[in-house]
């Protein structure tokens, strides 16, 4: 994504272009760098990201979905904004919903409490959808503005914490450094979680998730090495 928004400024006026930003710097975090592009381009940023709806699904996303397909994946929470996952699912004709509003997640979550057994696969979209680029949270700005890890979302999460399961696939857990992320945790240690599961990035780079999660959690966290799913499961 990166790229893609430095090449469109490559062909704009030099006095238009923001400051030269590494998207691979470990001392800033991933909203904080898109907050320089955001600071020029506005609202234009976030319809910007539909180009996404160019990509495919990568193996990852078919392995989820073919777990899904069988009933071993019941939610799906991702903080990214494009539609892969929710074209493998398609793909493999699995019956989903997608959940990105606040209002979304409030209905999910009393659904939830009845039961999840009958109930569709949920695609939980924590940072937004390129379908609705206004659910978009991309900058440090939008956390500011309310639109990340609300009460409603944490409450969803921790519900289904403590009774399925958790991997976290190719998730940096930079996140988790935000108050709301680590007030979630220590709620989530209190209330009782089955069990994490959690790929780190390969060479690092990420924060220490054993002092921001495992603080908490404590020996319900499993930390291990990076590795793609495979999306010929064996079950």
């Amino acid at each position: 994504m990166g790229d893609l928004i430095e090449t469109t400024f490559q062909a704009a006026p030099e006095t238009h272009r923001p400051a030269a930003c590494s998207n691979t710097d470990i001392t800033r975090q991933p909203e904080e760098i898109m907050e320089s592009y955001y600071f020029i381009l506005n609202e234009r940023l976030l319809t910007l990201f539909r180009l996404l709806e160019a990509g495919r699904p990568n193996s990852n996303h078919i392995a989820i979905a073919k777990l899904a397909k069988v009933g071993k994946v019941k939610a799906i929470f991702t903080t990214n904004f494009d539609i892969f996952m929710e074209r493998a699912l398609t793909a493999e004709d699995v019956e989903f919903e997608t959940v990105v509003t606040q209002g979304e997640f409030e209905a999910y979550h009393s659904r939830l409490k009845e039961s999840t057994e009958a109930a569709p696969v949920a695609v939980l979209k924590i940072h937004g959808t390129i379908d609705k680029p206004d659910t978009i949270v991309a900058v440090a700005n939008h956390y500011k503005m309310g639109k990340g890890f609300s009460d409603s979302k944490s409450r969803v999460m921790a519900d289904l914490l403590k009774v399925c399961p958790a991997l976290f696939v190719g998730y940096s857990g930079w996140d988790f450094l935000h108050k709301n992320y680590q007030t979630f945790w220590s709620a989530a240690g209190k209330s009782g979680c089955l069990g994490l599961y959690w790929l780190t990035q390969r060479g690092g780079g990420g924060p220490d998730l054993a002092s921001v999660v495992g603080a908490h959690v404590g020996r319900k966290l499993r930390i291990g090495g990076e590795v793609n799913l495979c999306y010929d499961v064996q079950i």
